[in-house]
């Protein structure tokens, strides 16, 4: 076999994005989305060192500075129930932002997930009114190997795992 077999239609159906982080900052200019709807995202100041080794196929390291995928067209979070879930490796105790969808910080609307400097994760949303929705982890992450991290919201819940465990709720 030299080409994938897969179905994107079909192994990722119902995912809005799925992003595996496989490519190499010198090769690739794009994080190519696995989904039918290829909301592939732009590598933004990444360099050749970037392509490390992940949990799951690749993973790419952020400088915490101005590395960044921007996936304009990606999933739309803000008016229906959401599932966000990645694996991070950080050694830093910092204010650091991990994913970010239709972000408007002048009006707080939109969804973003960060690091905060208390070394807990931090999901704010916002629906463009006078300040965010925060619900922030009770226990902290991993700064010495890697943390699985799930993001929930139903539609009136929300919720953050880490490591496969319920550690906040609204």
């Amino acid at each position: 076999i030299t080409s994938p077999t897969e179905d994107p239609g079909e192994v990722w159906l119902g995912y809005a994005g799925v992003w595996h982080l496989k490519e190499t900052p010198t090769v690739s200019t794009k994080a190519y989305d696995s989904t039918a709807y290829l909301n592939d995202g732009v590598l933004t100041d990444m360099e050749s060192g970037d392509q490390v080794a992940g949990m799951i196929d690749g993973s790419l390291r952020f400088d915490g500075g101005d590395d960044l995928i921007n996936a304009a067209d990606g999933p739309k979070t803000a008016d229906s129930a959401l599932t966000i879930s990645f694996w991070m490796n950080t050694g830093v105790v910092d204010y650091a932002n991990i994913f970010s969808a239709g972000l408007s910080l002048a009006g707080n609307q939109g969804t973003t997930i960060l690091t905060n400097n208390n070394q807990k994760i931090q999901w704010n949303t916002g629906d463009g009114a006078l300040q965010w929705d925060t619900l922030t982890s009770a226990s902290t992450y991993s700064t010495s190997g890697w943390t699985y991290v799930v993001a929930t919201w139903d539609g009136t819940t929300k919720k953050i795992f880490l490591n496969e465990t319920q550690d906040a709720n609204t």
